[in-house]
């Protein structure tokens, strides 16, 4: 019974949602304006039969009259506008999903960079928190091993920093759909800078810095992703209930009680 109902919470949701964007505010202010000019163009007619004479036809009836054109406009201008919108929308949600993908990519890169072997290519180190955590934790264990400063580590922060000029270039453009355009900007502004702090300084195992990077970047990549993650909580709901979620890793991965380590016999 609970599953029906977690079932029934996303399906409104969603429908809800799908309104919203082939129908925005906007719109409707669009067809309440389009509604009023047919009010003013009845109005008219209604002026100009009675200058005829006729005044046998009141102002309802005349709108009465014109009903097919008035119910026609509305539709055309209703699909026209949704198919608009629903366009727009797959188009921002299709730039916004390569430059998720792509972004992580380079993110990553720096894992790779500091650890040589493909440990941490068993999983997305920036795929959550949890994932995060477990990457730094090899990083950690392998830290009298790491060269921050290395060539690899270097074209990892610079790869990062052009992407991050990319991120920031499509939020000023206003083309992301995030949670806080205020607080991404915010934390692509820090991770330059951070970037920039250790480049420039000579440490080999500032691993502080390393990690606030690294935490503004699992940060901007939560933000990418939101539009695909809203119903996340819901979403978990279900895979508790699942009879078998060991059988996908990232599912499985979302558990309480699971360990990463088990799965990879590391």
């Amino acid at each position: 019974m609970k599953r029906i109902i977690i079932k029934m919470k996303l399906f409104l949701i969603r429908i809800t949602r799908i309104i919203s964007i082939i129908c925005p505010k906007s719109d409707l202010l669009l067809y309440g304006l389009l509604i009023v000019l047919w009010m003013v163009f009845g109005f008219l007619s209604k002026y100009i039969t009675d200058i005829h004479g006729d005044l046998s036809i009141t102002y309802l009836r005349t709108l009465w009259n014109l009903r097919n054109s008035i119910f026609t406009s509305i539709v055309l201008a209703f699909s026209i506008g949704a198919f608009n919108n629903l366009r727009d929308y797959r188009r921002l949600l299709k730039r916004q999903h390569f430059l998720y993908v792509d972004s992580m990519d380079d993110f990553e890169y720096l894992f790779s960079a500091l650890l040589k072997d493909d440990a941490w290519q068993k999983f997305h180190a920036l795929y959550n928190d949890k994932c995060q955590e477990i990457a730094w934790g090899l990083i950690i264990s392998k830290a009298d091993c790491v060269n921050l400063l290395s060539n690899d580590v270097i074209f990892a922060f610079h790869t990062i920093q052009d992407r991050l000029y990319k991120i920031d270039d499509q939020l000023k453009d206003s083309s992301l759909m995030v949670i806080n355009e205020e607080m991404l900007a915010l934390r692509i502004s820090e991770a330059k800078k951070q970037i920039s702090k250790i480049m420039m300084s000579e440490s080999r195992d500032d691993f502080k810095s390393i990690k606030e990077l690294i935490d503004n970047l699992l940060f901007i990549l939560e933000e990418l992703r939101f539009i695909w993650r809203r119903d996340l909580i819901l979403d978990l709901e279900l895979v508790k209930m699942e009879q078998n979620p060991q059988e996908d890793f990232y599912k499985r991965m979302w558990l309480p009680n699971f360990d990463i380590k088990m799965v990879r016999n590391w």
